[in-house]
């Protein structure tokens, strides 16, 4: 007999039956399985998942090779990786976590409906957030008819939708689950629509009534943070990522998407028992002690919340295989950060830039509009953020307008991205072109970038002719203060914004979101950190940029040589007009007379 059919028959004889007593395989048979995700767990995943889905934990310790190393049961290490401290079994790891409070459960007593899992930097929440997905589909479609089951109508649809700090985000976990089930064979006769925002499902009495091109009647979402698109859904399951870092007020914070999306939850339970199905993860990296999450975490720890399991554990005790020499240079670049990050505890030090987004959006103007150009030479100031590798490279264009600061141009290029989908780095020469381009366009009286990386570009920018741009020698203190003075500034409503263009399934434009969820860090009385949350997906270049260009500006306040005179040049939706004298064509006409006028005399 052929391998293959060999492989097929061992497959169909190692796949659960599905039948009307609704049997399936428990998570860690389904992860670990031919038929299943054929993923070999770490001892910590193994041990998280059958906490939380009730599988009895072990009081064995099986023996396990992780990169060479031979281990029985649950290494834990110390913080560096350097020595193994314990080998404990499933139960004792329990009983470990809770010993150490930093567990709120000691047993498998109760039936969980909501995990809160705090876990450090590179702990494969990324990895198990998918795994769970996969498996609430696998569940689902295991059951004959999921809608009767759960006594709903058959033209439902029923959910399970992972919710991301952005689309970006969201988009790299869509895709992590989504490898998972093409790669699984038990999914293949299911799969009614696979796209690259979303799968659909048809469940096994679909077929049976409507044929294999049956409409479906389960889906698997991956959406960015906007309460308003996670309303309707009947969701048997919600899951947020990395939900510390979402904002804290406004349609994409965490409390609206929380209350948004998991309400559907409760409608979901056990036909015979009544026990609650539904189920609500939240999983992240932790940051400060306030917002959402924390607030979670604490009724948890406290005691306060029925039916939830809350586990914190450093990325050292999830994640065998992480390196080090990694963490301890982590550690020497700044020690509180480490703990927060990779350590997973809870900080004082850390909160949002912004703590009211109305500060913010009371600078937005609804009718201004970016520029391409301007067409009356008045003095304009450019801040540039320059990343060639991981981040990309930003500009941001600013003028005086009377006393306030208004943003005419802001864009960034990232590698991979646009027209530089093919590299992986970006050309100093082409970032010296399109500055030299906006900054024709524009009239900038002055410049400003920092000194990373900057010495080349100071050199190209100079052999293009703009010797008004300087490089500077970036500090802790110089940047504290540019993002205190756009913060004064901000709300004292001195500045005039634009919120365009808008993305699809976003809130705000690229700049506005990515202000309103940048983190401020605290490092003495008047000195702070300012920075995008350390999650993939998250940036800071265009409000670096756009800080540097507002300090240029700032600084001439009150110059009138640097202020538009409003009665003398108007502005309509962004374009640029002279006010008395008609056009712009007129004025430049009417100007030119002038001069000639002028020579001839003399």
């Amino acid at each position: 007999m052929p391998m293959d059919s060999i492989s097929s028959l061992l497959n169909e004889f190692s796949r659960p039956e599905r039948s009307e007593t609704h049997e399936y395989a428990d998570i860690v048979t389904f992860c670990e399985a031919p038929w299943g995700l054929n993923t070999k767990l770490w001892p910590s995943q193994r041990f998280l998942l059958k906490l939380f889905y009730g599988v009895p934990l072990s009081r064995d310790r099986p023996e396990t090779t992780i990169d060479g190393k031979v281990y029985r049961g649950i290494p834990v290490h110390d913080m560096f990786m350097s020595t193994c401290l314990h080998q404990l079994s499933e139960v004792d790891f329990l009983k470990y976590l809770h010993e150490e409070g930093r567990c709120n459960v000691k047993d498998q007593s109760q039936i969980y409906t909501e995990l809160v899992m705090s876990i450090g930097r590179r702990g494969s929440k990324s990895a198990m957030t998918a795994m769970m997905s996969t498996y609430e589909i696998y569940k689902l479609l295991s059951r004959h008819n999921p809608h009767d089951y759960y006594g709903m109508l058959d033209v439902g649809m029923i959910s399970i939708t992972a919710v991301a700090t952005s689309a970006k985000q969201a988009s790299g976990l869509y895709k992590v689950a989504r490898g998972y089930i093409t790669k699984c064979k038990f999914f293949n006769q299911f799969v009614a629509a696979d796209t690259e925002e979303r799968m659909s499902f048809r469940t096994q009495a679909d077929i049976d009534t409507f044929g294999p091109k049956a409409k479906p009647g389960i889906e698997l979402l991956f959406r960015p943070a906007v309460g308003r698109g996670l309303r309707g859904p009947a969701n048997i399951v919600c899951i947020f990522d990395e939900f510390a870092h979402f904002i804290s007020e406004g349609q994409s914070s965490a409390e609206e998407t929380y209350d948004a999306a998991t309400p559907s939850t409760a409608t979901f339970k056990n036909p015979k028992t009544y026990e609650p199905e539904g189920r609500v993860i939240s999983i992240s990296s932790p940051l400060n002690r306030s917002g959402k999450f924390f607030e979670l975490w604490n009724a948890g720890m406290t005691g306060q919340a029925e039916g939830r399991l809350c586990i914190q554990a450093p990325s050292w005790e999830f994640n065998p295989t992480i390196s080090g020499k990694y963490l301890k240079n982590k550690y020497k670049g700044d020690t509180a950060k480490f703990l927060c990050e990779f350590g997973a505890q809870f900080s004082d030090r850390f909160s949002g830039w912004i703590r009211r987004h109305e500060d913010l959006l009371q600078n937005v103007v609804p009718e201004l509009r970016p520029k391409k150009a301007t067409y009356i030479r008045r003095p304009h100031f450019m801040g540039i953020d320059i990343g060639l590798a991981n981040d990309g490279t930003a500009i941001s264009v600013v003028h005086l307008e009377e006393d306030k600061i208004e943003l005419d141009f802001s864009e960034v290029r990232y590698p991979g991205e646009g027209e530089w989908e093919d590299r992986d780095q970006l050309d100093f020469d082409e970032l010296a072109d399109w500055i030299t381009s906006v900054a024709k366009k524009f009239s900038i009286y002055a410049g400003l970038f920092d000194q990373y990386t900057g010495m080349p570009l100071e050199q190209a920018l100079k052999k293009r002719g703009l010797s008004q741009f300087q490089m500077e020698y970036p500090s802790r203190d110089k940047n504290s203060r540019k993002y205190q003075t756009a913060k004064l500034l901000m709300l004292d409503k001195r500045l005039r914004l634009y919120d365009w263009p808008i993305p699809e399934g976003e809130e705000h434009s690229e700049l506005i979101s990515e202000i309103l969820e940048l983190q401020e860090e605290r490092v003495g009385k008047y000195l702070s950190i300012v920075k995008s949350a350390q999650v993939p997906g998250k940036h800071d270049d265009l409000s670096d940029s756009f800080v540097r260009a507002v300090w240029l500006a700032q600084e001439h306040i009150g110059d009138q040589k640097f202020v538009k005179i409003s009665s003398k040049y108007g502005n309509v939706n962004g374009i640029q007009r002279a006010g008395k004298y008609g056009t712009v064509s007129s004025y430049k006409a009417q100007k030119l007379r002038k001069n000639r006028y002028n020579r001839q005399r003399g």
